[in-house]
Protein backbone atom coordinates (compact mmCIF):
# COMPACT_ATOMS: atom_id res chain seq x y z
CA UNK A 1 0.00 0.00 0.00
CA UNK A 2 3.09 2.15 0.72
CA UNK A 3 6.46 2.93 -1.26
CA UNK A 4 9.23 1.50 -0.55
CA UNK A 5 10.55 4.73 0.66
CA UNK A 6 7.99 5.06 3.90
CA UNK A 7 5.01 3.56 5.59
CA UNK A 8 2.62 5.35 8.51
CA UNK A 9 3.46 4.47 11.95
CA UNK A 10 1.00 4.89 14.27
CA UNK A 11 3.36 4.40 17.84
CA UNK A 12 0.93 2.04 19.72
CA UNK A 13 2.72 1.28 22.98
CA UNK A 14 3.11 -1.20 25.24
CA UNK A 15 2.18 -0.43 28.92
CA UNK A 16 2.92 -2.29 31.91
CA UNK A 17 3.26 -1.18 35.19
CA UNK A 18 6.56 -2.07 37.47
CA UNK A 19 7.39 -0.87 40.97
CA UNK A 20 4.24 1.73 40.55
CA UNK A 21 5.69 3.10 37.16
CA UNK A 22 3.94 3.51 34.04
CA UNK A 23 6.35 2.48 31.64
CA UNK A 24 5.70 2.76 27.75
CA UNK A 25 8.28 0.99 24.82
CA UNK A 26 6.93 0.97 21.45
CA UNK A 27 7.15 -2.12 19.77
CA UNK A 28 10.37 -3.68 17.96
CA UNK A 29 8.94 -3.24 14.51
CA UNK A 30 8.74 0.18 14.57
CA UNK A 31 12.84 0.44 14.92
CA UNK A 32 14.14 0.89 11.52
CA UNK A 33 17.34 -1.26 12.98
CA UNK A 34 17.67 -3.31 15.86
CA UNK A 35 19.06 -2.10 19.13
CA UNK A 36 20.19 -3.95 22.29
CA UNK A 37 18.68 -1.44 24.27
CA UNK A 38 15.04 -2.64 23.29
CA UNK A 39 15.61 -5.74 25.73
CA UNK A 40 16.37 -3.32 28.34
CA UNK A 41 13.48 -4.15 31.32
CA UNK A 42 10.89 -1.89 31.09
CA UNK A 43 11.75 -0.50 35.19
CA UNK A 44 14.67 0.74 33.55
CA UNK A 45 15.23 4.44 33.41
CA UNK A 46 16.70 5.57 29.27
CA UNK A 47 19.67 7.09 29.52
CA UNK A 48 19.58 10.46 27.35
CA UNK A 49 22.09 13.25 26.54
CA UNK A 50 20.19 16.74 25.75
CA UNK A 51 22.17 18.52 23.74
CA UNK A 52 20.81 22.11 24.14
CA UNK A 53 20.98 25.87 23.25
CA UNK A 54 19.08 26.62 26.33
CA UNK A 55 16.10 29.22 25.82
CA UNK A 56 12.47 29.24 26.59
CA UNK A 57 11.28 25.88 24.94
CA UNK A 58 14.80 24.45 26.07
CA UNK A 59 14.14 25.19 29.58
CA UNK A 60 10.57 23.55 29.69
CA UNK A 61 11.96 20.18 27.68
CA UNK A 62 14.82 20.13 29.94
CA UNK A 63 11.91 20.21 33.14
CA UNK A 64 10.21 17.67 31.63
CA UNK A 65 12.84 15.18 30.92
CA UNK A 66 14.58 15.85 34.74
CA UNK A 67 10.39 15.41 36.14
CA UNK A 68 10.13 11.78 34.33
CA UNK A 69 11.21 9.09 36.32
CA UNK A 70 11.48 7.21 32.61
CA UNK A 71 14.87 9.22 32.35
CA UNK A 72 18.11 9.36 33.54
CA UNK A 73 19.94 13.06 32.41
CA UNK A 74 22.92 12.11 31.83
CA UNK A 75 24.14 15.46 30.68
CA UNK A 76 23.40 18.69 28.83
CA UNK A 77 25.87 19.51 26.25
CA UNK A 78 25.38 22.81 25.18
CA UNK A 79 25.48 24.27 21.49
CA UNK A 80 25.27 27.74 20.01
CA UNK A 81 21.56 28.95 18.53
CA UNK A 82 18.85 30.59 21.05
CA UNK A 83 22.33 32.99 21.90
CA UNK A 84 25.97 32.76 20.19
CA UNK A 85 27.35 33.28 24.12
CA UNK A 86 28.25 29.92 24.70
CA UNK A 87 28.57 30.43 28.65
CA UNK A 88 25.51 32.47 28.64
CA UNK A 89 23.52 29.45 27.25
CA UNK A 90 25.45 26.77 29.90
CA UNK A 91 24.36 29.36 32.99
CA UNK A 92 20.99 28.88 31.97
CA UNK A 93 21.50 25.47 32.12
CA UNK A 94 22.94 26.03 35.40
CA UNK A 95 19.91 27.75 36.32
CA UNK A 96 17.23 25.09 35.44
CA UNK A 97 19.70 22.68 37.26
CA UNK A 98 19.29 24.19 40.38
CA UNK A 99 15.76 25.19 40.10
CA UNK A 100 14.81 21.15 39.45
CA UNK A 101 17.34 20.17 42.53
CA UNK A 102 19.36 18.58 39.71
CA UNK A 103 22.99 19.96 40.17
CA UNK A 104 24.71 16.87 39.49
CA UNK A 105 23.99 16.87 36.07
CA UNK A 106 27.47 17.73 33.95
CA UNK A 107 26.72 20.57 32.02
CA UNK A 108 29.39 20.93 28.86
CA UNK A 109 30.16 23.54 26.41
CA UNK A 110 30.41 23.21 22.93
CA UNK A 111 32.60 25.44 20.39
CA UNK A 112 32.31 29.20 20.98
CA UNK A 113 31.32 30.82 17.60
CA UNK A 114 33.52 33.69 16.28
CA UNK A 115 31.26 37.04 15.99
CA UNK A 116 29.53 39.48 18.46
CA UNK A 117 28.23 37.10 21.48
CA UNK A 118 25.60 39.47 22.19
CA UNK A 119 23.58 38.78 19.41
CA UNK A 120 20.03 36.08 20.21
CA UNK A 121 17.53 34.83 18.06
CA UNK A 122 16.29 37.55 16.19
CA UNK A 123 13.91 37.27 14.04
CA UNK A 124 11.86 39.58 12.04
CA UNK A 125 8.32 39.55 9.97
CA UNK A 126 7.03 41.91 7.45
CA UNK A 127 6.35 46.06 8.66
CA UNK A 128 7.91 44.75 12.25
CA UNK A 129 11.56 45.25 14.10
CA UNK A 130 13.54 42.43 14.75
CA UNK A 131 12.63 40.47 18.13
CA UNK A 132 14.86 38.58 20.95
CA UNK A 133 12.50 35.58 20.88
CA UNK A 134 13.84 34.74 23.86
CA UNK A 135 14.52 37.20 26.03
CA UNK A 136 17.85 39.51 26.19
CA UNK A 137 19.00 36.20 28.74
CA UNK A 138 17.78 33.54 26.26
CA UNK A 139 15.51 32.73 29.44
CA UNK A 140 12.36 35.18 29.45
CA UNK A 141 13.89 37.84 30.64
CA UNK A 142 13.75 35.78 33.92
CA UNK A 143 16.86 34.27 35.02
CA UNK A 144 18.10 36.87 37.28
CA UNK A 145 14.36 37.22 39.15
CA UNK A 146 15.06 32.98 39.27
CA UNK A 147 18.50 33.41 41.03
CA UNK A 148 20.88 33.54 38.21
CA UNK A 149 24.13 34.14 39.84
CA UNK A 150 28.04 34.90 38.45
CA UNK A 151 29.13 31.48 39.05
CA UNK A 152 26.93 30.00 36.66
CA UNK A 153 29.24 30.74 34.27
CA UNK A 154 31.99 28.84 35.26
CA UNK A 155 32.44 25.30 36.55
CA UNK A 156 31.64 23.66 33.82
CA UNK A 157 32.49 20.55 32.78
CA UNK A 158 36.39 19.46 31.74
CA UNK A 159 35.41 17.63 28.50
CA UNK A 160 34.09 19.84 25.47
CA UNK A 161 30.57 18.63 24.86
CA UNK A 162 31.23 16.44 21.26
CA UNK A 163 34.05 14.74 23.71
CA UNK A 164 31.31 14.49 26.33
CA UNK A 165 28.96 12.75 24.49
CA UNK A 166 30.89 10.29 23.25
CA UNK A 167 32.32 9.62 26.50
CA UNK A 168 29.21 9.06 27.93
CA UNK A 169 27.84 6.91 24.60
CA UNK A 170 31.31 5.00 25.02
CA UNK A 171 30.92 4.14 28.46
CA UNK A 172 26.99 2.37 27.87
CA UNK A 173 26.54 1.25 24.43
CA UNK A 174 23.76 0.99 23.11
CA UNK A 175 21.83 2.55 26.21
CA UNK A 176 21.96 6.73 25.89
CA UNK A 177 19.41 8.61 23.32
CA UNK A 178 20.78 11.90 21.81
CA UNK A 179 17.89 14.45 22.25
CA UNK A 180 19.42 17.40 20.47
CA UNK A 181 16.90 20.55 20.49
CA UNK A 182 19.52 22.92 19.35
CA UNK A 183 21.79 22.99 15.95
CA UNK A 184 23.66 19.77 15.46
CA UNK A 185 27.46 21.14 15.51
CA UNK A 186 28.15 18.88 19.04
CA UNK A 187 27.14 15.93 18.01
CA UNK A 188 28.41 16.49 14.01
CA UNK A 189 31.64 16.81 15.58
CA UNK A 190 32.04 14.18 18.03
CA UNK A 191 31.00 12.02 14.94
CA UNK A 192 34.03 13.40 12.81
CA UNK A 193 36.50 12.58 15.99
CA UNK A 194 34.72 9.21 16.39
CA UNK A 195 33.06 7.32 13.57
CA UNK A 196 31.88 5.13 15.57
CA UNK A 197 29.49 7.16 17.68
CA UNK A 198 26.55 5.62 15.47
CA UNK A 199 27.67 2.57 16.96
CA UNK A 200 27.30 3.40 20.74
CA UNK A 201 24.07 5.20 20.73
CA UNK A 202 21.06 3.82 21.14
CA UNK A 203 18.79 6.17 19.08
CA UNK A 204 18.75 9.89 18.10
CA UNK A 205 15.40 12.01 18.52
CA UNK A 206 16.01 15.83 16.90
CA UNK A 207 13.66 18.68 17.15
CA UNK A 208 14.96 20.25 13.58
CA UNK A 209 13.25 20.72 10.15
CA UNK A 210 10.47 21.40 8.66
CA UNK A 211 8.22 19.77 5.65
CA UNK A 212 4.81 21.18 5.12
CA UNK A 213 2.53 24.85 5.24
CA UNK A 214 5.02 25.97 8.02
CA UNK A 215 8.44 25.69 5.73
CA UNK A 216 10.53 27.79 8.01
CA UNK A 217 10.97 29.98 10.81
CA UNK A 218 14.45 31.71 10.61
CA UNK A 219 13.98 32.15 6.82
CA UNK A 220 11.25 31.32 4.83
CA UNK A 221 12.85 27.70 3.77
CA UNK A 222 14.61 26.99 7.04
CA UNK A 223 13.67 26.19 10.54
CA UNK A 224 16.36 27.80 12.48
CA UNK A 225 18.17 24.73 14.15
CA UNK A 226 19.07 23.35 10.87
CA UNK A 227 19.87 26.60 9.40
CA UNK A 228 22.12 27.56 12.16
CA UNK A 229 24.01 24.29 11.29
CA UNK A 230 23.03 22.93 7.84
CA UNK A 231 26.28 20.88 7.16
CA UNK A 232 26.00 19.05 10.78
CA UNK A 233 22.17 18.63 10.40
CA UNK A 234 22.79 16.77 6.92
CA UNK A 235 25.62 14.96 8.17
CA UNK A 236 23.72 13.37 11.72
CA UNK A 237 20.86 12.40 9.09
CA UNK A 238 22.87 10.51 7.24
CA UNK A 239 25.45 8.82 9.24
CA UNK A 240 23.60 5.40 9.81
CA UNK A 241 22.47 6.25 13.25
CA UNK A 242 20.48 2.89 13.64
CA UNK A 243 17.45 4.89 15.12
CA UNK A 244 16.50 8.67 13.96
CA UNK A 245 13.35 10.70 15.44
CA UNK A 246 12.96 13.90 13.54
CA UNK A 247 10.22 15.97 15.00
CA UNK A 248 9.90 19.36 12.61
CA UNK A 249 7.89 22.47 13.17
CA UNK A 250 4.71 20.90 11.45
CA UNK A 251 4.07 18.90 14.74
CA UNK A 252 5.68 21.30 17.69
CA UNK A 253 3.27 23.70 15.99
CA UNK A 254 0.40 21.52 16.97
CA UNK A 255 1.43 22.34 20.83
CA UNK A 256 0.96 25.94 22.72
CA UNK A 257 2.86 27.00 25.55
CA UNK A 258 -0.31 29.38 26.85
CA UNK A 259 -2.52 26.32 27.87
CA UNK A 260 0.27 24.27 28.87
CA UNK A 261 1.36 27.21 31.28
CA UNK A 262 -1.89 27.59 32.41
CA UNK A 263 -2.53 24.18 33.46
CA UNK A 264 0.89 24.44 35.36
CA UNK A 265 -0.45 27.29 37.29
CA UNK A 266 -3.47 25.64 38.12
CA UNK A 267 -1.86 22.57 39.53
CA UNK A 268 0.01 24.82 42.32
CA UNK A 269 3.38 23.16 40.99
CA UNK A 270 6.52 24.15 42.27
CA UNK A 271 7.60 25.78 39.30
CA UNK A 272 4.31 27.02 38.25
CA UNK A 273 5.37 30.90 38.66
CA UNK A 274 8.79 30.46 37.30
CA UNK A 275 7.34 28.52 34.20
CA UNK A 276 4.47 31.11 33.92
CA UNK A 277 7.07 34.38 33.78
CA UNK A 278 9.47 31.78 31.57
CA UNK A 279 6.85 31.86 28.77
CA UNK A 280 5.46 35.50 28.87
CA UNK A 281 7.83 37.25 25.99
CA UNK A 282 7.93 33.98 24.12
CA UNK A 283 4.41 34.25 23.96
CA UNK A 284 4.20 38.01 23.61
CA UNK A 285 6.61 37.93 20.55
CA UNK A 286 4.40 35.22 18.18
CA UNK A 287 0.96 37.28 18.96
CA UNK A 288 3.04 40.57 18.07
CA UNK A 289 3.59 38.26 14.63
CA UNK A 290 -0.19 37.51 14.79
CA UNK A 291 0.18 33.81 15.50
CA UNK A 292 -2.62 32.51 17.31
CA UNK A 293 0.10 30.30 19.63
CA UNK A 294 2.94 29.89 20.59
CA UNK A 295 4.52 26.40 20.08
CA UNK A 296 6.63 24.50 23.24
CA UNK A 297 8.64 23.34 19.89
CA UNK A 298 11.62 21.52 22.45
CA UNK A 299 8.97 19.38 24.37
CA UNK A 300 7.78 17.92 21.84
CA UNK A 301 11.07 15.24 21.68
CA UNK A 302 11.33 14.78 25.50
CA UNK A 303 6.89 13.54 25.31
CA UNK A 304 7.74 11.53 22.50
CA UNK A 305 10.43 9.33 24.25
CA UNK A 306 8.08 9.15 27.61
CA UNK A 307 4.77 8.67 26.19
CA UNK A 308 5.16 7.43 22.21
CA UNK A 309 1.69 6.54 21.86
CA UNK A 310 0.78 9.96 21.70
CA UNK A 311 2.22 10.34 18.38
CA UNK A 312 2.02 9.04 14.73
CA UNK A 313 4.36 9.47 12.19
CA UNK A 314 5.96 8.09 8.61
CA UNK A 315 9.33 6.79 7.96
CA UNK A 316 11.20 8.73 4.87
CA UNK A 317 13.92 9.65 3.73
CA UNK A 318 15.28 12.90 5.24
CA UNK A 319 18.06 15.37 4.02
CA UNK A 320 19.13 19.10 4.26
CA UNK A 321 20.31 21.79 1.51
CA UNK A 322 23.39 22.81 2.13
CA UNK A 323 24.88 24.94 -0.60
CA UNK A 324 21.20 26.69 -1.41
CA UNK A 325 21.15 30.44 -1.62
CA UNK A 326 17.69 30.74 -0.51
CA UNK A 327 17.02 27.43 0.49
CA UNK A 328 20.08 26.97 2.68
CA UNK A 329 19.10 24.47 5.78
CA UNK A 330 16.38 23.08 4.18
CA UNK A 331 14.53 19.85 5.09
CA UNK A 332 13.76 17.63 2.41
CA UNK A 333 11.60 14.67 2.34
CA UNK A 334 11.51 12.39 -0.39
CA UNK A 335 8.01 11.20 0.10
CA UNK A 336 8.02 9.45 -3.41
CA UNK A 337 11.31 7.63 -2.96
CA UNK A 338 12.70 9.26 -6.23
CA UNK A 339 16.55 9.37 -4.61
CA UNK A 340 16.16 5.58 -4.40
CA UNK A 341 17.85 6.09 -0.86
CA UNK A 342 16.48 3.65 2.45
CA UNK A 343 14.60 5.81 4.98
CA UNK A 344 16.94 7.37 7.79
CA UNK A 345 14.32 8.59 10.16
CA UNK A 346 10.44 8.38 11.62
CA UNK A 347 9.37 11.65 11.18
CA UNK A 348 7.02 12.84 13.48
CA UNK A 349 3.90 13.56 12.21
CA UNK A 350 0.75 14.22 14.33
CA UNK A 351 0.33 14.65 17.86
CA UNK A 352 -3.25 12.33 18.97
CA UNK A 353 -3.80 13.65 22.13
CA UNK A 354 -3.08 17.29 22.61
CA UNK A 355 -4.55 17.29 26.08
CA UNK A 356 -2.74 14.20 27.08
CA UNK A 357 0.44 16.48 26.06
CA UNK A 358 -0.27 18.91 28.91
CA UNK A 359 -1.55 16.62 31.38
CA UNK A 360 1.43 14.32 30.86
CA UNK A 361 3.87 18.19 31.22
CA UNK A 362 1.84 18.51 34.17
CA UNK A 363 2.45 15.55 36.05
CA UNK A 364 6.28 15.52 34.95
CA UNK A 365 6.58 19.14 37.10
CA UNK A 366 4.73 17.78 39.87
CA UNK A 367 7.53 15.17 40.57
CA UNK A 368 9.91 17.86 40.64
CA UNK A 369 11.11 19.24 44.13
CA UNK A 370 10.30 22.37 45.11
CA UNK A 371 13.49 24.18 44.85
CA UNK A 372 16.20 25.01 47.49
CA UNK A 373 16.44 28.35 48.99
Amino acid sequence: MFSHAFRRVATRARVSHVAGVLALTVPARHWLKSTPAECEPASSPRRIIIDTDPGVDDALAILLALGCPELQVEALSIAMGNGKDIRALGSNAKLLLRLANAETVPVSLGAQPEGDVSEGATVKRRGMKEQLVHGADHMGNVGVKYGKRDADYSGFHQLPAPELIYDVCKRHPGEVTLVCIASLHNVASALQEHPDLPELVREVVIMGGAFGERRGNRTPSAEANFFDGPEAAQAVLTAGFRRVVLAGLDITHQTDMLPLRKACKESSLPLSQFIWDLCENFITVYHDWGETLAPAHDAVPIMYLVHPDLFEGEEVRVEVETAGVITKGMSIADWKGQWGKPPNCLLLRQIRDQPAFYRAFVGAMQRLPRPSS
